[in-house]
């Protein structure tokens, strides 16, 4: 049964709704917040209630007109959990089941998992928990072997449970939480235990992770995507990661990627766009988990520019510039189509990256098309890969990808491709200085910008430095196609 107490000047106006007592002098109800407290004719306390205006969880209801209402009449919880302001259009529900009033039949699922640092885990649960068993030690575990210290809610919302470890986390090593013999506020237990990994992420170092694909120039009503991809073995945390550009040498218009706890781990990719939904829309092969959606991106300008990669701390992680004359010459559009890294273990320069295969377009979340296994380690100061090329398009064998592997720095190359009679079809770089580590690439094509027919092709690269060391290396590549 609902009663309505009010002022006794005011109850005329509560009868419609239901029964009614008038009280000679009622209490003020502060509008910021205030304790309302009911008790029993003897003086024992019944019920109280510590409110503020935060527990609206909507601006406009907190100017005025809106009662705030218990969730479950039947819960076990107090606080700002298991109020809200009230859906009824009247602004309240006098005499009247609460409009927000939920009937919760369901126990309480274990959403997600976060080691907070090598000492606290964070557990977060899919409603309010009773806070009596959310606090004993024994309805957790961690395993292989970690001896829980304390459990304690954090935060008011009630969905938040903290461990504290007496032994610590291992960085990177994977974990296994199990919780059992939870209630949630309207008495549902957890009967069956529930498990979920947890990771201490370690420490992100330059290069760890890199960007592996960019959409700059994305089809009418289409959205830029840039992709990341996690190359090291560590898992990583992405919280306060940002995408940025840089102009005149300073980091420029930083985009947080995740506010929240976001776990990268070995050998993942993240595509980060604004619409994963306009993204699949686009490239239907898209990993939809591997997706992330953020409020806004840097400025990737159709034509040139930059993205840069920073960690928490600032640390710049990785940076590429790009521009839209690194796509395939004989694209007839580029629009829709992504600039891929071909050697993920490669540098982070425009030689190591093209347009994705004609069949895909782009490759947001996944393999890239044009990916290419590492070379691995050599003592040749020039390996081709591969021996053959088909520079079609298709993302199988397009490209030429030459590596040098030099005993020091400073060399200085020219590097030219002769066809079978000797006559130089491509005159592929001149006076480039080498580092001890670069990687260039052929896409088949001509000086004219056309397809190098099928067949045999020497690569001609003359090295010398400033101390007078010359040298030449000649290696044969094959131009083929695909019938």
């Amino acid at each position: 049964q609902y009663l309505i107490v009010c002022a006794a000047a005011d109850t005329a106006l509560y009868q419609p709704f239901g029964a009614v007592i008038g009280l000679s002098t009622f209490p003020s109800l502060n509008d910021a917040g205030d304790d309302v407290k009911l008790f029993d004719q003897t003086g024992k306390l019944i019920d109280f209630v510590r409110y503020t205006s935060a527990w609206f969880q909507e601006t406009a209801k907190r100017e005025g007109g809106w009662s705030l209402e218990l969730i479950n009449v039947n819960s076990q919880c107090a606080g700002a959990s298991q109020w809200k302001g009230s859906e009824n259009p009247r602004g309240g529900t006098p005499g009247q089941p609460n409009s927000v009033q939920v009937q919760d039949g369901l126990a309480p699922e274990l959403a997600q998992v976060y080691a907070l640092s090598s000492n606290k885990i964070l557990l977060r649960f899919t409603e309010p928990l009773d806070s009596v068993p959310a606090q004993q030690i024994n309805n957790y575990s961690v395993t292989p072997g970690l001896q829980i210290q304390s459990a304690r809610l954090a935060g008011t919302s009630l969905t938040d449970v903290e461990l504290t470890l007496a032994t610590p986390l291992a960085a990177s090593q994977r974990y296994t939480v199990t919780v059992n013999g939870l209630k949630d506020c309207a008495g549902n237990v957890t009967s069956v235990p529930q498990m979920a990994a947890v990771v201490l992420p370690s420490l992100p170092e330059p290069g760890d992770v890199v960007i592996s694909e960019i959409l700059f120039n994305p089809y009418p009503n289409g959205v830029d995507f840039l992709e990341i991809m996690n190359r090291s073995g560590k898992f990583l945390n992405l919280k306060d990661w940002k995408i940025a550009n840089r102009q005149a040498g300073n980091i420029t218009n930083p985009k947080v990627i995740s506010q929240q706890h976001l776990l990268l781990g070995p050998g993942q990719y993240l595509a980060i766009t604004t619409s994963p939904e306009a993204l699949k829309k686009d490239y239907p092969a898209a990993v939809s988990s591997q997706l992330l959606a953020v409020s806004s991106l840097p400025a990737f300008s159709d034509d040139a520019g930059t993205a840069v990669l920073v960690g928490a701390d600032g640390a710049v992680l990785d940076e590429i510039s790009y521009q839209s004359s690194q796509h395939f010459k004989l694209l007839r559009d580029a629009e829709g189509v992504s600039l891929e890294r071909i050697s993920l273990a490669g540098p982070s320069v425009p030689s190591n990256f093209h347009s994705a295969a004609s069949t895909v377009k782009a490759t947001p979340g996944y393999r890239n098309s044009q990916a290419r296994d590492a070379l691995g380690p050599t003592t040749e100061k020039l390996t081709l890969s591969p021996k053959t090329i088909t520079p079609d398009g298709d993302g199988v064998d397009d490209i030429l990808l030459l590596q040098f592997t030099l005993p020091q720095a400073g060399f200085v190359a020219t590097i030219q491709i002769f066809d079978a009679r000797g006559r130089v079809v491509r005159r592929l770089a001149g006076n480039t200085l080498l580092g001890t580590e670069t990687l260039l690439q052929w896409d088949g094509l001509t000086d004219n910008q056309t397809k190098a027919a099928l067949g045999y092709y020497i690569i001609l690269a003359e090295l010398f430095n400033l101390q007078g060391q010359r040298e030449v290396l000649k290696q044969t590549v094959v131009v083929g196609g695909r019938f």
